[in-house]
């Protein structure tokens, strides 16, 4: 289900993103961006959690100064920021972090709710 103004991001992989990535999940540059997309696309956000789920993105999201947007795909935390670049807004990979066991058992109960 996408609106509007997700089809209007671009996205971006900085190089530090790329060597998270690498380090961490172990896929090439193209392939480290169709991982953020499907990221972005099918992950669970921040916003969609409660509970215990919610208050460790939410830590991880305020870690730096700046808030950053968070979301989980495949085993793995995807944190990034949103960015206007020339008039349209452009998500960024900051950074690549694995999940969690516990997080990932409250992400698996979430997503098994979801399609009930």
């Amino acid at each position: 289900m996408k609106n509007s103004k997700e089809a209007e991001i671009n996205l971006k992989v900085s190089i530090h993103g790329y060597k998270r990535g690498k380090e961490r999940i172990g896929l090439p540059k193209r392939a480290i961006l169709k991982q953020f997309k499907l990221a972005i696309e099918k992950g669970v956000h921040q916003g969609e959690t409660t509970g215990k789920l919610r208050k460790y993105l939410d830590a991880l999201s305020l870690h730096e100064e700046q808030a950053h947007k968070v979301s989980a795909w495949n085993n793995h935390l995807f944190v990034y920021t949103i960015q206007k670049v020339e008039q349209v807004d452009t998500a960024v990979l900051i950074t690549v972090l694995p999940l969690p066991p516990y997080i990932a058992r409250l992400i698996h109960y979430k997503k098994k709710g979801e399609r009930q």
